[in-house]
């Protein structure tokens, strides 16, 4: 029986380290390992689930790939089971939120002001720390080669690219800034291809799907520096005023004892090299408390954008 015990245990622990190193093998070296004890895990099953929802500001694979690993992490440091909500439209999270489906999420802040405008208590627990400070912007990109300069010729002639419906810097801004210039909005409107992902709104641009697209200035970036081929292919053809960066935000139904848990875990992220690696995944340096009035001009673009008569 002693032998017996040994041989199984080998077994297990063979396949133990076959999966680690299959992890860490992985293309680009994504993978953060996440180490588990079994009697930990049992544990953990018993309790209540936490979920955590993303928007897909990438592709949905990416934005999975991601946060699935963030989520593995929040379970250790919460000790309890948390499991990671992805869909394809911002609008599906926000119902998820209002609707007490899911519990905490990363959301646009197009979609964070719509839902406070119609009433939804979100709290804006944190932002995530990123090396640009607490800002992001709407750019509007065009193939290099092309014949679009400025928003206001592709706009009123070309067809562009949106992320989402209720993306800021994909949808909100563009919209706005075409009633503050006088253009046809319906027209534009009429044109747009919506790919709810800013990666696939820049890609139907180098495909040539559209003419141009409106796009998250931190995923352009993304793109930029992961992909260099595509740097001489595209032009900024105009850039947004800065906008508050997108919230992690929790639920109306969560108590206070689990939304300061989770905060906790992730303003405390950082320490170990494990941590580090897995925030340099994410491409943020952690999570901060957000400064007051951080999304007041998110808000006022949302309400231009959503004007009667668009």
């Amino acid at each position: 029986m002693g032998t017996r015990r040994l041989w199984i245990a080998f077994l297990v622990a063979s396949a133990a380290a076959v999966a680690l190193v299959a992890l860490l093998l992985l293309p680009g070296e994504r993978a953060v390992v996440i180490p588990e004890d079994g009697e930990l895990v049992q544990a953990r099953a018993a309790r209540d689930e936490v979920r955590f929802a993303v928007a897909p500001v990438l592709s949905p694979e990416s934005t999975f790939d991601s946060y699935r690993i963030l989520s593995g992490w929040l379970a250790r440091e919460l000790d309890q089971p948390v499991r990671l909500v992805v869909r394809r439209t911002y609008e599906q999270i926000n119902d998820l939120l209002a609707g007490g489906h899911v519990d905490f999420a990363i959301v646009c802040s197009g979609a964070f002001v719509e839902a406070v405008h119609e009433g939804v208590e979100l709290d804006p627990m944190l932002i995530p720390i990123h090396p640009n400070g607490p800002v992001y912007y709407s750019l509007i990109v065009a193939r290099a080669d092309s014949e679009w300069t400025d928003f206001a010729h592709v706009a009123g002639a070309g067809r562009l690219a949106f992320a989402d419906p209720l993306s800021l810097t994909g949808h909100h801004y563009p919209v706005a800034l075409a009633r503050q210039e006088g253009l046809d909005v319906p027209r534009m409107l009429g044109e747009v291809v919506y790919t709810y992902s800013h990666h696939d709104s820049i890609y139907a641009v180098l495909d040539g799907i559209a003419d141009a697209a409106a796009v998250d200035s931190h995923v352009f970036e993304y793109e930029l520096h992961h992909k260099p081929e595509v740097v001489p292919l595209l032009r900024v053809v105009h850039r947004s005023p800065p906008f508050g960066i997108q919230p992690v935000v929790s639920a109306p139904h969560v108590g206070e004892e689990l939304e300061r848990r989770f905060q906790q875990a992730l303003v405390g992220i950082g320490d170990t090299y494990e941590e580090r690696r897995l925030l340099a995944e994410l491409g943020i340096g952690g999570f901060t408390a957000p400064p007051p009035d951080l999304w007041d001009r998110a808000m006022e673009t949302y309400l231009l954008a959503v004007e009667e008569g668009s």
